[in-house]
C-alpha cells in the first residue's frame, strides 16, 4: 500500500501595493510666471525628468522614484472673487501643486527654490487660501 503525501503549500505573504497619499497646495506668485520659467530653476533635476505643457502652462517633474511633482496655472480657472482677493494680497499668478507625501523632502527643495527665486507664498487650497504655510510645513 502507497500512502499518500499531503501537499503543503507555503503562506506566502502578499503585500499589498500602498498608493501614496497626495496633497495640494497653492503657490501665490507675486507676478505672472510661466511653467517654463519654473522648469528652469530646476538645474538639479536631470532634463529628461522635465515636461513643460505651455499650451496649458503646466510642469510636470518625474522623480527617481517615477511618481510626479505636477505644477498647474490657475490663472485661467479663478472666479473674479479669487482675482480680487489675491490683488488685495499682492499676488499676480497662482500655480495649484500635488505631490506624493513620501516626497516631501524633494517639494521643501523646490518649493524653497522657488520662493527665493520668484518670492510669494504657499497657500491652502481654500476660498480665501488659509492658512498659508512655511515650506517646512509641507
Amino acid at each position: 500500500m502507497s500512502k499518500d503525501k499531503k501537499k503543503v503549500q507555503k503562506m506566502v505573504p502578499v503585500s499589498k501595493k500602498v498608493e501614496p497619499v497626495y496633497k495640494t497646495f497653492l503657490y501665490l506668485m507675486p507676478q505672472e510666471t510661466s511653467a517654463r520659467a519654473l522648469m528652469e530653476k530646476l538645474d538639479f533635476v536631470a532634463p529628461d525628468a522635465l515636461e513643460i505643457w505651455p499650451e496649458i502652462d503646466i510642469l510636470e517633474v518625474t522623480l527617481e522614484n517615477e511618481r510626479t511633482i505636477t505644477f498647474e496655472n490657475l490663472r485661467e480657472d479663478l472666479y473674479e472673487e479669487d482675482y480680487g482677493i489675491l490683488e488685495e494680497m499682492g499676488f499676480k499668478d497662482v500655480y495649484l501643486f500635488e505631490y506624493a507625501e513620501e516626497d516631501r523632502v524633494m517639494m521643501q527643495k523646490v518649493m524653497g527654490i522657488y520662493l527665493e527665486a520668484f518670492g510669494g507664498k504657499i497657500a491652502s487650497d481654500t476660498d480665501d487660501f488659509m492658512p498659508m504655510l512655511d515650506v517646512a510645513e509641507l
